[in-house]
């Protein structure tokens, strides 16, 4: 084989290796990002945030996806996904203010940025390929029995702080595993979402993935009261909650 012929056959193979590794890099939404959000709180300087989103496509061809604020709020699961070609849409499942985002993707699919908006008021955000999806799995309840059930109240009081009235509401689905919301009075009444709620015997935890805080305590023999300790972050304090019951009312 002549000189000119190697040299075009290495050329060639050459362009075959490009389309190959070309072919490798996905360009769609589907990914893990990895950026900042830029906040500006009402009592606080502007800053931006650590931001991290995973989506991927289901077994269906649907998508899923999940999301991580900052440095402790991880794992939130995502709804409302649509990719319309370069048009990205989410939003946070049982979040106060339901949060959205709407974003594009580059050309070259190595970002995606745009804007997030949430309770009326808008922000931007970007973020750039950083690898495969890995999408965070959402916690599973167990079944919980029917004396959790109902609306529980307690008060959380900080050392030297102001007191917190917290509501919790407890249901269960139609294969009996827990779900809930929690509501602090004193902080605007908005309803979150609890993440997970196990039970083993008379112990109970619920967990609210969004404010990176969770709840561990006992049920009575009564099943009138959970006693126990909330955790945010770093701080723990003691925390029972008393069953709201029905009072009769005569006719």
């Amino acid at each position: 084989m002549s000189t000119r012929a190697l040299a075009l056959c290495a050329a060639m193979a050459g362009m075959y290796a490009l389309a190959v590794n070309a072919a490798d890099q996905p360009i769609g939404a589907a990914g893990h990002w990895e950026g900042t959000i830029h906040v500006a709180p009402p009592n606080g300087p502007a800053q931006d945030v650590p931001l991290v989103v995973d989506l991927d496509r289901t077994a269906s061809g649907g998508w899923k996806g999940s999301i991580d604020l900052g440095p402790r709020v991880k794992g939130l699961e995502l709804g409302d996904i649509t990719v319309s070609g370069a048009a990205v849409h989410f939003a946070i499942r049982n979040m106060p203010g339901n949060p959205t985002f709407d974003a594009k993707l580059s050309p070259d699919g190595k970002t995606l940025s745009g804007d997030a908006t949430q309770a009326g008021q808008t922000t931007t955000f970007t973020l750039n390929r950083a690898g495969l999806a890995k999408v965070a799995a959402p916690p599973k309840s167990t079944v919980i029995s029917k004396e959790l059930l109902g609306k529980w109240q307690g008060v959380l009081q900080p050392p030297g702080g102001q007191q917190f009235h917290l509501i919790v509401e407890l249901t269960s689905a139609s294969d009996g595993t827990g779900s809930g919301t929690l509501t602090s009075t004193d902080q605007g009444n908005s309803k979150i979402g609890l993440s997970q709620i196990t039970q083993k015997g008379q112990n109970v935890t619920f967990i609210i993935q969004m404010i990176n805080g969770s709840f561990d305590g006992q049920l009575n023999a009564d099943g009138t009261e959970l006693k126990g300790t909330w955790t945010q972050g770093p701080a723990s304090l003691p925390l029972t909650f008393t069953k709201e019951t029905a009072h009769a009312t005569t006719p």
